[in-house]
């Protein structure tokens, strides 16, 4: 049985009835996805190679980035970007760290066909 929300699936992950029961909260839904993900055979931060581990960490900070600079932009708050404000005066490094996390999302996206 799947559980839909606003006419999605949970990433078409099977739950079972008595969860559906409940009221799904953001919480219970992450529950109920790791606890898929590890019957399913996901793969968590310490199974993984060094160098996904480096691309996770990268595009949760790319993440995190941008969605700081997003909401400040929307927001009137002026520049949020974390990248700029830790490395702005070293223009090198900050270019740097925007192409890691470039190289990040595609090592990703390599290991998500593969």
């Amino acid at each position: 049985m799947e559980v839909a929300i606003n006419g999605h699936t949970l990433g078409g992950l099977p739950i079972q009835r008595s969860i559906m029961m409940h009221k799904l909260s953001p919480i219970r839904i992450l529950f109920i996805y790791r606890k898929t993900n590890e019957i399913y055979g996901g793969v968590h931060l310490k199974d993984m190679d060094p160098i996904t581990w480096v691309a996770v960490i990268l595009l949760i900070v790319g993440a995190l980035n941008w969605g700081l600079v997003g909401v400040a932009g929307l927001a009137g708050l002026g520049n949020l970007n974390i990248v700029n404000m830790a490395l702005g005066s070293i223009p090198m490094a900050e270019n740097v760290v925007y192409v890691l996390v470039g190289l990040a999302g595609l090592w990703k996206l390599y290991k998500l066909f593969m």
